[in-house]
């Protein structure tokens, strides 16, 4: 089965919608207490487990009356409620990925408000010469087919304007700026075995974990996901899986495998 035909069945996947608030329920725990968090747009039918942490991060929690409907449906915890209020009152800096070239990719900050922050700290420390990012308060003329609604609602709030491919990136950085590694990195796979992932075929992420290591790498994937086949030798083994329905643990910088 090619990349292809994998992409056309995780478009076919019914109650999406459900699914990927059940994965954001799943997420909670890893966000606590940690100060940034790296996520992708999903714009081409990812498992998409972000809306309640972008949400809670810009203030917009409760903007759609539909999603606080889901969220009774689905009878979240008094913990997950809590670590919901947690992630609204301490929310982490949240970054997404820039495709730097045809092998490299680098994690920029997302939100408007965090690039700014990070520009009066660099002013502060000597570097006011650094040119501003322009606004994008303007959405694309069209997004992408698959772009979830959250994405539209919250896009003026957004560091984002179309990459290289069509999808929408972080804005370049002016200058030589020290960027962060995430504490958290979020990542879309086409099929999952074992702790390692199928991706698009760029080979981005796997440069990227080889090179950060510290970072906690959790996989974002529907249960239909999971396939049996052999990783390359350069695929980096992820230390977490989420789905719908499991929290998949491996044995990645001494954390025991298991399942919750």
């Amino acid at each position: 089965m090619n990349r292809k035909v994998r992409i056309q069945k995780r478009k076919q996947i019914p109650d999406r919608r459900q699914k990927d608030l059940q994965i954001a329920l799943r997420l909670l725990p890893f966000f606590h207490q940690k100060s940034s968090v790296g996520l992708y747009l999903p714009v081409r039918g990812e498992a998409d487990g972000f809306e309640l942490l972008v949400r809670a991060a810009t203030g917009n929690l409760n903007l759609e009356d539909q999603l606080s409907s889901i969220l009774q449906n689905l009878t979240p915890s008094l913990d997950q409620h809590q670590a919901l209020q947690e992630l609204a009152e301490n929310p982490p800096v949240l970054y997404a990925p820039r495709v730097l070239s045809k092998t490299e990719m680098e994690m920029y900050p997302l939100l408007k408000r965090d690039l700014e922050k990070m520009e009066e700290d660099q002013a502060d420390h000597g570097s006011s010469d650094q040119k501003k990012q322009p606004e994008t308060t303007a959405s694309p003329a069209s997004f992408a087919p698959l772009t979830p609604q959250w994405i539209e609602d919250l896009y003026d709030l957004f560091n984002v304007e179309p990459g290289e491919f069509g999808l929408l990136e972080p804005c370049r950085l002016e200058g030589k700026k020290q960027l962060e590694v995430p504490e958290v990195l979020l990542i879309p796979l086409l099929a999952f075995c074992d702790g390692y992932r199928m991706g698009y075929g760029g080979g981005y992420y796997d440069r990227y974990l080889a090179a950060h290591s510290e970072c906690l790498r959790i996989g974002i994937a529907y249960d239909q996901q999971e396939e049996i086949f052999e990783p390359a030798p350069w695929d980096e083994r992820l230390d977490v899986i989420v789905t719908p329905t499991r929290t998949l643990f491996y044995a990645c910088k001494g954390r025991k495998e298991g399942e919750s």
